[in-house]
């Protein structure tokens, strides 16, 4: 077969169009920062972006519940640290009322402490984010702890856990 100056040129036309379509795919590629742009160009690695999106759109979500959240858990850490701190000054002050040798003037001043304490103390127990109360159970709306004229404490949420879903 001879090869004619027709055939070349189709060929060099054909050789051409290859390098243009590689080149322009190239570019593409550079233009989006992707490897896949089209599901054809590589059906498994297709199926495999297609789940990762859908992973990274999970994880995503289950950031954005727990930001809502951290606010929460950032308040109760910190009232359960206050908390520590009064029921540990209540303890030295019980430690130091057993004394003996104390006056009525000093265990009357030790007991003004210890209410003023538990008042303390009850305000913690009713700490609040918003308009949600941290120590009610799932009734966040409802006062957790209330005190009667004898300095009684009732509480008036529930034994209920709240939870955040994450997938």
């Amino acid at each position: 077969m001879r090869v004619t100056p027709m055939i070349l040129a189709r060929q060099a036309v054909y050789f051409i169009n290859q390098n243009a379509d590689v080149i322009n795919r190239s570019l593409e590629r550079l233009g989006t920062g992707r490897r896949i742009n089209r599901a054809y160009e590589d059906p498994p690695g297709t199926v495999l972006s297609m789940r990762l999106q859908s992973d990274i759109a999970s994880v995503e979500g289950d950031y954005r519940r727990l930001e809502q959240v951290l606010p929460y858990i950032q308040a109760a850490d910190t009232a359960l640290q206050q908390a520590i701190s009064v029921l540990q000054r209540a303890r030295e002050l019980v430690l130091m009322a057993s004394n003996d040798t104390l006056t009525a003037d000093q265990r009357s001043a030790i007991a003004n402490e210890l209410v003023g304490l538990r008042d303390e103390l009850l305000q913690i127990a009713n700490t609040k984010v918003g308009d949600r109360f941290l120590f009610a159970g799932s009734a966040i709306l409802t006062k957790p702890f209330t005190m009667d004229a004898d300095g009684n404490a009732t509480y008036q949420g529930d034994s209920d856990q709240l939870f955040v879903a994450l997938s």
